[in-house]
């Protein structure tokens, strides 16, 4: 009879592996367009400051494609995703290293998950939020946001947009 905790062990390997067989693919479509990220930070933007006006506030803060929030969560996602995978591929492979090598990578996996899931649920929470409801909406249907949302909740790359075009 298996126990439980074996189960578990077996639904966690078979769930990291269909994870990679999607983040594996995806992160090098994304590294090879990296130039073409939009998640670096923008001198002009309202940076953290615009977080609170975007959401405390409930006003619409000068930022690009993506908020400061939406940045940050990009970089926490990014950082703690590498850090389960590396970790987890030494734990699963726990003979090829060192006992001190096993205990760091379960301290960095515990850690990386521990920081995604908080961000996950808070970009999830932020994503349903009223003030995004434009972009909710083109998410999960066209893709497209019409000029005047992108003009009042992202000003900055409105005018990138409109630059481009000219």
């Amino acid at each position: 009879m298996t126990s439980g905790i074996q189960v578990c062990r077996t639904i966690h390997r078979v769930a990291a592996l269909l994870f990679l067989l999607f983040t594996v693919p995806f992160a090098v479509v994304q590294l090879l367009q990296i130039t073409k990220w939009q998640i670096w930070p923008e001198p002009e933007a309202e940076g953290l400051a615009g977080l609170k006006t975007s959401y405390i506030d409930f006003k619409h803060a000068r930022q690009g494609k993506y908020n400061a929030g939406q940045k940050i969560a990009a970089y926490v996602f990014i950082i703690c995703i590498s850090m389960l995978a590396f970790s987890g591929y030494v734990l699963w492979f726990r003979g090829s290293f060192s006992p001190a090598t096993w205990t760091l990578a379960r301290t960095l996996h515990d850690v990386g998950f521990a920081l995604l899931i908080p961000t996950l649920l808070g970009h999830m929470y932020f994503g349903i939020h009223p003030l995004n409801r434009a972009g909710f909406k083109a998410m999960f249907g066209s893709g497209d946001l019409d000029a005047a949302e992108i003009k009042s909740h992202h000003p900055l790359w409105y005018e990138k947009i409109k630059k481009a075009e000219q």
